[in-house]
């Protein structure tokens, strides 16, 4: 999506990328992703910016920013162990 000189992507990442963090890629308009580093604890909505890859400007003063906005993907159906991994680590927190 463009906004003026930047462009919003929404970056969809795992509910382990989100909890632990990762470097993820991001499409850029060259032709090259850029690699962006995703903190533990991201929430949705939260937004990561690398500044000077959007849209160039109309006056020639440089490029606008990507702004990322994390979307954290639930999955829809899980294994026996993964359900059984989760209670736990919904026990740990509950808990810890």
């Amino acid at each position: 999506q463009r906004d003026g000189a930047d462009l919003v992507h929404e970056l969809h990442i795992s509910l382990t990328q989100a909890a632990l963090g990762d470097k993820v890629p991001v499409p850029t308009l060259d032709d090259e992703p850029e690699e962006i580093k995703i903190p533990a604890g991201v929430q949705p909505g939260d937004t990561m910016v690398i500044d000077g890859a959007g849209i160039p400007r109309l006056n020639g003063r440089g490029r606008g920013n990507l702004i990322a906005v994390i979307q954290v993907d639930i999955p829809k159906k899980l294994s026996r162990k993964a359900k059984k991994l989760l209670e736990e680590l919904a026990t740990e927190l509950r808990d810890g």
